[in-house]
């Protein structure tokens, strides 16, 4: 039932969008906007996964050693890359030691966990749209079996302690498949632009 409340407000919030011609009332529709589909990408990546129609992936073990070679650069690269399992819950399954550094995040401390609570939005940016944003370039992997790369979005991250330090970041998300051909992984490489971004 909260979720098609979700799903209806959404809907009735960009209609009152494009509507709208005062300045002020877009700003309260656009946080409001934000607020559901924040909230609505948290559900679905709880409870659905990137699966809405049931699970179409195999099971994670499937993922076989073979995959030591892959191991062994993910860990040593300089890029920043992340592998989210993408069944219900969006759990971190490993995050290479660059991206922990780029993102202040400790790797002992947050594999396994649910990728959205390691990494929220902002609470104290209204229009914050990191969370949905990244669900649905995930979920769209998920459908369409291709890469995605993403426009250069603000993200926020935490430092140690717990201040929010401003982040924008490009991101390419990957589907990873396993031999039978189900997608088992999706692999997250981000840079950080934050420098390349004027900000006002």
């Amino acid at each position: 039932m909260q979720r098609f409340v979700l799903q209806q407000n959404i809907k009735r919030f960009r209609a009152l969008m494009a509507e709208e011609r005062e300045a002020r009332s877009l700003t309260t529709l656009r946080t409001l906007l934000t607020d559901a589909e924040r909230n609505l990408a948290l559900m679905d990546a709880r409870d659905l996964g990137l699966f809405p129609l049931g699970p179409v992936q195999g099971p994670a073990d499937r993922l076989r050693q073979r995959d030591r070679e892959f191991a062994r650069l993910f860990e040593r690269a300089e890029e920043n890359y992340l592998l989210v399992d993408p069944n219900p819950g969006l759990r971190l399954v490993d995050i290479n030691e660059a991206c922990a550094a780029a993102t202040l995040t400790s790797r002992s401390e947050i594999v396994g966990e649910r990728l959205f609570d390691v990494f929220p939005d902002n609470p104290e940016e209204p229009h914050a749209d990191g969370v949905s944003n990244v669900f649905h370039s995930l979920r769209l992997v998920a459908e369409t079996r291709k890469p995605h790369r993403m426009a250069i979005q603000r993200y926020d991250v935490r430092d140690a302690e717990g201040t929010w330090v401003t982040r924008y970041w490009r991101q390419v998300n990957q589907p990873i498949f396993s031999d039978a051909g189900d997608l088992v992984r999706i692999l997250l490489q981000v840079e950080d632009v934050t420098d390349r971004v004027p900000i006002s």
